[in-house]
């Protein structure tokens, strides 16, 4: 119960108030808005071009959230809601399984709900949230193997989820249990036929949509999916994303607390409980998502999400262990108690803190729906992911030269700054009708709006 009022406390106030953020999120709700315009569930669209970036389950779940209950922007974000409260219980589980006691694993969950970056993920339409939830199951399904190996099937349908939603980060789920089982000189819970079958279902689950994307779109999709988003993200800095190599260190220092603190007071503790269970797995899990993260050169704040259930793991385990409990067992219900004070306060007012790079769209993308005739011109590369979101009047996508050259037909076209003050001169009779966040709506002289809003 004290999980569930948890849950619904940070993750379900507010959740639709915010419009969704560039890139990911409307990025991920255009790819299932043109999902469900086509009726096609196999080859996912981005602006009318195969989108090859991600898997499909994570976008076919936003997908059938909107044919469900509406396109809206809780709706959007509704399967990371359910994912980050399958997060929590299963943190519950897991604990209960290694301390064997009801207060270090309802810790766990407390913690995990209450660290602010695992929330701002939950709480956004983004895949890291759901993939750190099929990795969480994976572990969970191991812990339960070493007394039922039946268990082990779970294990490698888990892994093929995690690989459906975010690829390779399922090899993140199998590394940390290796990691782990090594560590505990533990291999002969692996020595099971449900652990195979598992993996064999897993595959099962991610074949048939892969060779349905090779059979349709042949090496284009091998190259763009394997070379460029996996390959070429791990090789080399996409999108101007670098960081040092303690980026995420950083990150987690900066926005996990009070928890990163009371780990850094807790590490002579860690050592001596370092022949725990509770601390072998905590330690490997996050070494083995963390640690290859910092290697590959495209860094994003988001891609360590499935790291903090391992420090969660850790920091309740270290508050459950201190000496001070024997005279002071509140204490950790009180620190939890005033980070979720603080979270709501958060939840509140507003997790968008990157408004400067991700503003809000929507004023424009209405204002151009309003603009009658055929569509809005755009230039291919240059446009914002959330005006094509909200934006329900046809895009024409042209380069430069076409732009021009189609103007005196269309009229109406979407620029940035810089654009518009090179095409000024080319665009007869045109004119500034709105302008956003450095996206410039221009019109003909004679166009004026017709439509609703």
């Amino acid at each position: 119960m004290a999980v569930a009022l948890l849950a619904i406390a940070v993750f379900v106030p507010f959740l639709g108030r915010d419009y969704l953020y560039d890139w990911d999120e409307a990025w991920y709700g255009q790819v299932a808005k043109e999902l469900l315009r086509s009726g096609d569930w196999i080859t996912l669209h981005w602006r009318g071009h195969p989108f090859f970036d991600k898997p499909p389950l994570g976008i076919w779940a936003i997908a059938a959230s909107f044919a469900t209950f509406g396109r809206s922007e809780w709706t959007a974000r509704l399967p990371s809601v359910v994912a980050s409260v399958a997060c929590l219980f299963l943190m519950l589980w897991i604990g209960w399984m290694l301390f064997g006691r009801i207060r270090p694993a309802l810790l766990s969950a407390c913690v995990l709900g209450t660290s602010l970056p695992f929330v701002k993920a939950g709480r956004m339409a983004m895949l890291d949230v759901p993939v750190t939830a099929a990795i969480s199951l994976a572990v969970a399904a191991y812990l339960a193997a070493r007394k039922d190996r039946r268990w082990g099937v779970v294990v490698g349908i888990a892994a093929g989820i995690a690989w459906m939603i975010k690829g390779p980060l399922a090899i993140l789920a199998i590394g940390l249990l290796v990691v782990f089982a090594l560590w505990e000189r533990d291999l002969g819970t692996w020595r099971t036929p449900w652990f195979p079958a598992g993996f064999l279902l897993g595959l099962a689950l991610c074949l048939p949509w892969y060779l349905a994307e090779v059979q349709r779109q042949g090496e284009a999709f091998l190259a763009a999916h394997f070379g460029h988003h996996i390959l070429a993200r791990a090789t080399t800095v996409l999108d101007g994303h670098r960081g040092p190599w303690w980026f995420y260190l950083a990150r987690i220092a900066m926005l996990d607390e009070p928890w990163f603190l009371v780990l850094v007071a807790s590490l002579p503790l860690l050592w001596r409980q370092r022949h725990q269970a509770w601390v072998r797995l905590g330690v490997s899990w996050t070494v083995v998502v963390v640690v290859p993260f910092s290697i590959v050169a495209t860094k994003l704040p988001w891609y360590v999400v499935p790291a903090y259930p391992a420090l969660a793991l850790l920091a309740a385990g270290a508050l459950d262990a201190l000496p001070i409990q024997a005279r002071r067992p509140w204490l950790p219900w009180a620190l939890v108690g005033g980070t979720l004070a603080i979270l709501l306060g958060f939840v509140a007012t507003t997790l968008n803190w990157e408004e400067r790079y991700a503003p809000d769209l929507r004023p424009l993308a209405h204002a151009a729906d309003r603009v009658p005739g055929s569509g809005i011109l755009t230039l291919a590369r240059h446009i914002r992911p959330a005006f094509i979101y909200y934006l329900d009047h046809p895009e024409i996508r042209v380069d430069r030269k076409q732009l021009v050259a189609r103007w005196p037909e269309v009229r109406a076209a979407v620029l940035t700054d810089p654009q518009w003050q090179a095409l000024a001169a080319s665009l007869p009779d045109a004119r500034v009708a709105a302008t956003t966040s450095g996206q410039v709506l221009v019109l003909g002289q004679d166009l004026r709006y017709t439509r609703s809003p």
